[in-house]
């Protein structure tokens, strides 16, 4: 359904009902107990006025980037945004998210970088709450040890912190510091309750290629339990999920379905698997 008949079929439903709310009374009991019903509950009727016309402006104000949501104009929606990046500085939570997904999508990590900088310095709370998608550039980029550092600043005081941990471990992995990752991987695994970064977690653990005893019984114990509490789809509808919020997981699809299949691979116990790589 395009947009323009929404925004039009919201305004009508508002004012029938707008009608039907202070009409209704004069119909069924006549005119004057109608005036005195009005004259008792005019501020409902202002209510009224105000809802619509605060939505209307933000209907408004926000029109073209609608326009761009419903044509699936990337280019246009980035551009737009973009704009506003420029002008004010920082943009509204809603729009940062949005930025975040176009930028990624269309392959503009520089452009995140830019976020990154302005919000860091005139939106601290908003640069908060963004700290693990706003680090995507250093994955991206193979900036590990940057990636490290950055992550690291972050990993106990922001409320993406688990993520931030596996963020982190990825860029251990990736710097050779094999004993560190795993050291940060463990901590995670023995923290985290979220499914799908258990099984990241436990996956990331397979690259080390490391026979020892404690690895392989790590494996083995999460790779049993994930398999005794959830079905290949209840994890793919738990992924979806976290997805709709989570850059990352969009970044690291490969890795997730990845894991998923080593998950479920019951040829060989994982213990078995692991010291036999």
């Amino acid at each position: 359904m395009k947009f323009k008949t929404i925004f039009i079929l919201f305004n009508s439903i508002i004012i029938i009902s707008f009608l039907f709310v202070f009409l209704m009374p004069i119909m069924i009991l006549g005119a004057d107990y109608g005036h005195l019903f009005l004259k008792n509950n005019w501020y409902v009727a202002l209510l009224f006025v105000l809802a619509m016309v605060v939505l209307n402006i933000y209907f408004l104000l926000n029109w073209k980037m609608f326009q761009y949501l419903e044509k699936e104009d990337w280019s246009g929606l980035f551009d737009y945004l973009s704009a506003k990046l420029q002008k004010r500085g920082q943009l509204s939570i809603r729009q940062i998210r949005m930025y975040l997904n176009t930028a990624l999508v269309l392959s503009k990590v520089d452009e995140i970088v830019e976020l990154r900088d302005k919000l860091k310095a005139n939106a601290p709370r908003k640069f908060n709450k963004f700290v693990l998608e706003l680090g995507i550039p250093y994955l991206v980029d193979g900036q590990s040890l940057e990636g490290y550092n950055y992550f690291n600043n972050f990993s106990s005081t922001s409320n993406q912190r688990d993520w931030i941990h596996w963020a982190k471990a990825f860029c251990l992995l990736n710097l050779q510091r094999r004993e560190d990752g795993k050291e940060v991987l463990v901590q995670l695994l023995g923290q985290t309750k979220n499914p799908i970064i258990i099984l990241m977690s436990t996956y990331l653990l397979t690259s080390l290629g490391m026979d020892d005893d404690d690895t392989a019984k790590i494996l083995s114990t999460y790779k049993d339990m994930l398999n005794e509490k959830f079905s290949k789809a209840q994890l793919n509808k738990k992924m979806n999920v976290q997805k709709e919020t989570n850059l990352l997981l969009l970044l690291f699809g490969k890795v997730y379905t990845e894991a998923l299949d080593w998950c479920f691979d019951h040829s060989l116990p994982s213990s078995e698997k692991i010291v036999s790589q």
